[in-house]
């Protein structure tokens, strides 16, 4: 079943498979290495009261289950380290640039195309025309994706400013 895992000092989102009888210290220690945060420096909260490593998810009832899913009651996880009076600010994360992955320019068709022999400029034109609309959509179509992918980006900084408000 899944647990939903809020990391407070980060914004991350992590989402761990986990049984009612695993071990809130087993689930830290699983959180470690994704967190950033050793496990005796966590403290993780569900529904406003602090776990007790030593207990089970049952004891907190997680994970959920169907009735709501793993949304319906995150754990928030803190580092004791980044609730200290004065503590620095985490480092923030580097986001390499999105950018579209553009196809080169194509090659003019050649004098092999049928149209290319015609004795009207305007059908001999056609080949080099139909090869730039495609160019042109391919081309589209890169900065399309690119833009999904920026617009997917913006939702995971909403979601992690979300997290930490």
């Amino acid at each position: 079943m899944a647990l939903l895992v809020m990391v407070a000092h980060s914004g991350k989102t992590l989402q761990l498979d986990v049984h009612p009888a695993t071990r809130v210290d087993a689930m830290q220690a699983a959180l470690a290495p994704f967190a950033g945060v050793a496990p005796a420096d966590m403290i993780c909260m569900v529904r406003g009261a602090k776990m007790d490593p030593g207990r089970t998810l049952a004891a907190y009832r997680l994970p959920a289950g169907d009735a709501g899913g793993a949304e319906a009651s995150p754990v928030f996880l803190y580092s004791k380290a980044h609730l200290a009076p004065g503590a620095p600010l985490p480092a923030p994360d580097p986001l390499p640039p999105i950018t579209p992955a553009l196809p080169p320019e194509p090659a003019p068709p050649g004098p092999g195309h049928p149209l290319s022999a015609c004795a009207h400029p305007a059908l001999a034109a056609l080949p080099g025309l139909e090869v730039a609309v495609a160019h042109g959509a391919a081309v589209a179509r890169a900065h399309w994706e690119a833009s999904g992918a920026r617009l997917a980006r913006c939702r995971q900084l909403l979601s992690e400013c979300e997290v930490q408000a």
